[in-house]
């Protein structure tokens, strides 16, 4: 039976002549990323954001100040936000610090 996905393949059992290997996080160099998160986000809490940022140096964080939802790009009607994305989805370039936007007013 094939699939949309590929041909149907049965599920196969562990084999003991492969070892298991354990989950290790990514120790490599990480690609730089754009982090966006609202202060009041009630899925991923600011502070969450925060430590993410931290734990990838690499990344820039740009912040909604005073929004309360989830979905800020191109949802909330922040400028700041959705010119800050937009220029980094267009050329790959983060900013070069973390931003802070204002909620807009309205």
């Amino acid at each position: 039976m094939a699939s949309i996905f590929g041909p149907h393949r049965p599920h196969r059992p562990h084999r003991p002549h492969r070892p298991h290997r354990p989950y290790r996080p990514y120790q490599g160099k990480a690609q730089p990323a754009l982090l966006v998160n609202a202060t009041g986000d009630p899925r991923t809490t600011y502070e969450s954001a925060r430590t993410v940022r931290r734990m990838w140096p690499s990344s820039r964080l740009v912040t909604l100040r005073g929004a309360d939802q989830h979905a800020v790009h191109g949802v909330f009607g922040s400028e700041c936000v959705d010119t800050t994305v937009n220029t980094y989805l267009a050329t790959g370039h983060l900013p070069p610090t973390d931003l802070a936007c204002d909620r807009p007013s309205g």
